[in-house]
């Protein structure tokens, strides 16, 4: 009887596993979110919040997307946009302005440091809209009307598809994306551009300025060195970057170099 218990004894002990002190326990890592995949470059904004953010609730969709334009429109300095008269694209177009509506992760909505309106679902399923009014070190400022919300990435994960809206300001007479070979009075504010950039002198010539190799090389090294696709096409989100890195008088995300 003693060797039977004996035998039983030593077989438990070998069976159970050793309990580590909760200290020594190696945390498994999260699985990705869909906006946490993307947050390559975003600095420290996939950190978590310390209380949990109360997303607008009970507003209807329609309403809160107005609010949200009237908002982003308000950014810009532009007052007065009446929803049943206009689309708040077609409004900011008649100002001067240009609206791009795309979709992306957040570390590349960053890089355009642009306010930008955000497309987001509530956990009841409600549509609502919020605008992306200011990053800092990966805190990230949000207004839903008079209301600010403040949050980190990891609050966006479950709630924004990705869409967003946002203005930016295209040179005098762009009319589409400026491509190697263009000529023209676009390609003269490119050249402008590219000197503001390497803090050249720029001197305007009596002819229209061609967009050459020696151009396209320069665009290229700019859009790679600040994760651009570099295919040395000067499209909308190139001008934005352009415009950031010459310091142009328009509404940002964060001060420019921080």
């Amino acid at each position: 009887t003693i060797l039977v218990c004996g035998i039983v004894v030593a077989l438990l002990n070998w069976s159970s596993p050793v309990v580590k002190p909760a200290g020594t326990v190696k945390k498994m890592p999260a699985v990705s979110s869909p906006v946490s995949t993307m947050e390559k470059g975003a600095g420290n904004a996939a950190a978590t919040s310390k209380m949990p953010v109360k997303w607008p609730a009970g507003v209807e969709a329609a309403k809160s997307d107005n609010l949200a334009m009237q908002t982003l429109l308000g950014i810009w300095g532009l007052e007065g946009f009446a929803s049943d008269k206009e689309w708040g694209c077609q409004y900011a177009e008649n100002n001067g302005l240009r609206c791009l509506v795309g979709q992306s992760g957040l570390a590349a909505l960053l890089r355009l440091n642009r306010p930008a309106i955000l497309k987001m679902r509530n956990k009841d399923g409600q549509n609502f809209s919020v605008v992306l009014v200011a990053e800092s070190g990966g805190r990230l400022k949000l207004r839903h009307g008079d209301k600010v919300i403040n949050a980190v990435s990891a609050d966006l994960a479950t709630h924004w598809s990705g869409s967003y809206v946002l203005f930016w300001r295209p040179p005098i007479a762009y009319s589409e994306s400026i491509r190697p070979g263009h000529k023209g009075r676009d390609v003269d504010w490119l050249a402008e551009q590219l000197a503001l950039v390497a803090g050249e002198e720029y001197n305007a010539r009596s002819e229209p300025a061609t967009f050459n190799d020696s151009m396209v090389r320069k665009i290229k090294k700019i859009q790679f060195d600040h994760d651009f696709i570099p295919d040395g096409i000067v499209g909308k989100e190139t001008i934005i970057l352009l415009n950031t890195l010459t310091g142009a008088k328009v509404p940002y995300l964060r001060k420019i170099g921080a």
